[in-house]
């Protein structure tokens, strides 16, 4: 779906079922069904755009947790100590510090 906004730019807007699952904004018409387009191939083939958008928190816990039985037990240590380099605001739940694909 492709709508034009109050300031003259087109938002499109990726729906999945009755739910919407993605939106961007574009300075042409054109630029914003290209994106829906491409978004819905994705979508069709089973790449959800949801999907990318985690804390950095969680993404660090599940690396981490992955990495414990894939490397040297020294290289792990250093991994989990650099956890304390990642600023505090990219680790919370707040929205500020999501990853996306």
């Amino acid at each position: 779906m492709i709508e034009k906004t109050p300031s003259g730019r087109f938002r499109a807007r990726l729906k999945s079922g009755r739910q919407f699952v993605a939106s961007r904004t574009f300075d042409t018409k054109r630029e914003a069904s290209d994106w829906l387009a491409r978004e819905r191939a994705a979508l069709a083939g089973g790449v959800d755009p949801r999907a990318g958008r985690r804390p950095v928190r969680a993404f660090l816990e599940e690396w981490l947790a992955i990495r414990e039985f894939t490397v040297a037990a020294k290289t792990y240590r250093t991994d989990r100590a650099l956890q304390r380099l990642v600023p505090t605001s990219m680790q919370g739940d707040a929205g500020g510090g999501r990853l996306r694909a």
